[in-house]
């Protein structure tokens, strides 16, 4: 992708983008978790409730948030790839039009 490198670029920021969201998802089991884990650890404080409720919440905000990068990720990987390799294509196999003698005479010959 080193000839083309808006697709090079678009190909890198979607990567980035889906490493971010798999984080986030990652991260929306481990908050709850770890909450639920403080409160059992601190079960006698009369406060403690307020932590798993809080990062229960954290965590149903984190994982739409997360599945939302890896998806727009994927979506910008799949495009870079379908212009590359459209382009490639098209590089390989370019129409051009060009003047030639032939056997017959001199005339312009089409290439598809």
């Amino acid at each position: 992708m080193k000839d083309f490198p808006l697709e090079q670029k678009d190909f890198d920021e979607g990567m980035t983008q889906m490493r971010i969201g798999t984080t986030l998802k990652l991260v929306s089991f481990v908050v709850p978790t770890v909450g639920l884990g403080y409160y059992l650890g601190n079960i006698d404080e009369p406060n403690s409730w307020k932590v798993p409720l809080v990062t229960s919440f954290m965590g149903l905000i984190l994982a739409p948030v997360g599945q939302a990068f890896r998806r727009k990720g994927y979506n910008r990987v799949n495009n870079s790839i379908y212009r590359y390799n459209y382009q490639v294509t098209n590089r390989a196999n370019p129409s051009e039009v060009s003047f030639s003698f032939s056997p017959s005479g001199p005339g312009i010959i089409l290439n598809f």
